[in-house]
C-alpha cells in the first residue's frame, strides 16, 4: 500500500543579531536571477526583455540599413546579454530556448523587411 504524498510546510525564521531575515522567493547573484525552486525562468524573461529593447533600439537609432552593419551591432550589443553566464542558467525546456532564439529571429526578420522596403 502506498501512502499519499504529504506536503510539508515549514515556518522557519532566521535571525541575525536579533534582526529577522526576510524569506525571499528569488535572489540576484552576479547578475543571474535564481528563484527558490532553483529555476531560471525569471532570469530568462528578464534578459529576453532587455535584449528585445536593445535590438529595437539598434533598429531605431542606426541610420544605415546595411544588413551586415545591423548584424554586427546585434552581435556587439545584444548577444552578450543573451550569453552572459549561460553555463549557469542554460535552459532545459524548449519554450525557454524558443524565447531566447526569438530575439534573434525577430531581429533578422526586421532587417529583411527593411531591405525589401528600401529596394
Amino acid at each position: 500500500m502506498t501512502s499519499p504524498r504529504v506536503s510539508h510546510t515549514y515556518n522557519i525564521h532566521y535571525d541575525l543579531n536579533g534582526q529577522n531575515l526576510d524569506v525571499l522567493t528569488s535572489t540576484k547573484d552576479l547578475g543571474v536571477v535564481l528563484d527558490n525552486n532553483l529555476r531560471f525562468d525569471q532570469h530568462i524573461s528578464l534578459i529576453v526583455h532587455r535584449a528585445h529593447q536593445r535590438a529595437n533600439m539598434i533598429l531605431k537609432c542606426f541610420q544605415s540599413r546595411d544588413r551586415s552593419i545591423l548584424m554586427r551591432a546585434f552581435v556587439t550589443y545584444v548577444r552578450p546579454l543573451l550569453e552572459y553566464a549561460t553555463p549557469v542558467w542554460t535552459p532545459h525546456h524548449i519554450y525557454l530556448v524558443l524565447r531566447l532564439e526569438g530575439v534573434q529571429r525577430k531581429f533578422t526578420k526586421k532587417t529583411v523587411w527593411f531591405k525589401q522596403f528600401i529596394l
